[in-house]
């Protein structure tokens, strides 16, 4: 269906360890328990607001 709405199911998988991590080689992002990084460990800017 173009352009309407469509159900969507989303499956996540992992565990409540607070030293999880997540990598997006793609778009050079880690999610770490430090907050958002580059590849190379550089923090991103945090968002105000």
């Amino acid at each position: 269906m173009r352009g309407g709405l469509q159900r969507a199911t989303v499956l996540e998988v992992g565990t409540d360890d607070p030293r999880d991590q997540a990598e997006y080689p793609d778009i050079d992002l880690r999610a770490a328990p430090e907050g958002y990084v580059h590849r190379d460990g550089a923090p991103y800017p945090r968002r105000e607001g």
